[in-house]
């Protein structure tokens, strides 16, 4: 019965978190691997994140042991040969040391031989911590070391970091040479760009002239003017699309830099209102709040809006619903001017409780909603409550009154 309730309430990626928890033996794991594989072959889908979950458990639990195992492409070898090298890369990460000791011994890894694969962990590796590559390099033979600084293509940084390893003086010399000559080359390239790009940049900046738009939001970036001034510019702009940019700009909560505060809620209220009122723009888009400490500015939009016109509160409405309470914002719908707006912000309202909350929303629904409200909202509010409580939400939709929306619930719930 457990498994068939999880098989019925369960979606793909509970169902998988499920059997990784579970499997914690090499065969499980290896079993894990070819289902997933099995199921992306068929058209499945499988995300990336999955499969990295499975990667990163074997890497923990047994990498030399799946490494061994899938080095004899027991089954498909393309596949085998990409699950290898995510091993290992992984493996590599957790344990660069003993990733190394291991390759030092397998020097043929499918087409990939251990310097390439030296040079690869090894990049990454020092980037984060470069006394593993150095502790790792030291313990090299002569030849090893030679073979390595001359065939895995390591980046300049390592090679710097390495070079008072190396044994063979001659070599050193020569790869201090090659590292010089190459950082020259490097330094020309890069400043032969940068001259090209601030050529262009420049030739650019004297044919464009900035636009009236810009030079307005540059001059009241750091002084607003009077909320008339900022209305007699919409107004001049020939066309809609110019005015609603430069609206959606000056209606936005201002700052004069990321280090100071937000103005206060009321001046943006006032610099807001009077804009709007006398420029007779309708924005076509919700207002910039700041990130965070938001509530003061929305709580004076809920008392303002509804004084408005019915095309500014459709408008701006998401605005307030969104962001407050449901069962506050299905008070404030009630507010708005015409019923097919107090509609859809109410649906709104139910639907964002059911997500947040569907076994709050379930009981709210009965005793507040419509009975259309009712059919849309119900079955999805008892489902997202059944999937962490199915007896509870069971036993309370089985108390409720017949209706459509209730059938429609249980079947829900049933997965029928």
């Amino acid at each position: 019965m457990v498994d068939a309730y999880h098989d019925l309430m369960m979606d793909d990626e509970q169902k998988f978190q499920m059997a990784l928890d579970q499997a914690n033996r090499l065969s499980d794991l290896l079993g894990l691997v070819e289902k997933v594989c099995d199921q992306s072959v068929k058209g499945i889908a499988i995300t990336q994140s999955s499969f990295k979950l499975i990667i990163d458990k074997i890497a923990r639990l047994f990498p030399k042991e799946a490494l061994d195992y899938y080095e004899s492409c027991p089954t498909d070898a393309i596949m085998n040969m990409d699950v290898y090298r995510d091993i290992l890369s992984k493996w590599a990460e957790l344990d660069f040391t003993a990733c190394m000791a291991y390759l030092q011994n397998k020097p043929d890894i499918f087409d990939w031989d251990f310097a390439r694969n030296w040079g690869t962990f090894a990049d990454r590796r020092f980037k984060t911590n470069p006394q593993d590559c150095i502790d790792v390099f030291q313990g090299f033979s002569e030849d090893m070391q030679r073979w390595l600084i001359t065939e895995s293509n390591m980046e300049a940084d390592l090679q710097k970091a390495l070079l008072p390893l190396i044994k063979d003086q001659v070599l050193m010399a020569k790869i201090k040479d090659d590292l010089a000559k190459n950082k020259a080359v490097v330094e020309l390239t890069h400043k032969k760009m940068l001259d090209e790009v601030d050529a262009a940049w420049q030739k650019e900046a004297v044919a464009r002239e900035p636009s009236q738009i810009e030079q307005w939001k540059k001059a009241w970036h750091k002084e607003c003017p009077a909320p008339e001034v900022m209305v007699s510019a919409i107004r001049s702009l020939p066309e809609r699309e110019d005015r609603l940019y430069l609206l959606k700009w000056i209606t936005k909560a201002r700052r004069v830099s990321l280090d100071s505060e937000y103005e206060a809620p009321e001046a943006w209220m006032e610099r807001v209102s009077t804009v709007l009122r006398e420029s007779g723009e309708i924005p076509d888009s919700l207002p910039e709040l700041p990130d965070g400490d938001d509530q003061p500015y929305r709580k004076l939009l809920a008392e303002w809006l509804p004084q408005q016109s019915p095309a500014m509160q459709r408008a701006w409405s998401e605005a307030v619903v969104r962001f407050q309470e449901p069962a506050q914002s299905l008070a404030w719908a009630e507010t708005l001017a015409t019923e097919s707006l107090r509609h859809d912000m109410r649906d709104l309202a139910w639907e964002r409780w059911v997500a947040t909350s569907a076994r709050e929303a379930a009981p709210a629904l009965m005793k507040q909603a419509t009975p259309d409200e009712l059919e849309i909202h119900l079955p999805d509010a008892v489902y997202g409550w059944a999937v962490w409580d199915y007896a509870a939400a069971k036993q309370w939709l089985d108390a409720q009154p017949d209706s459509p929306a209730k059938t429609q619930a249980l079947e829900k719930i049933r997965g029928q």
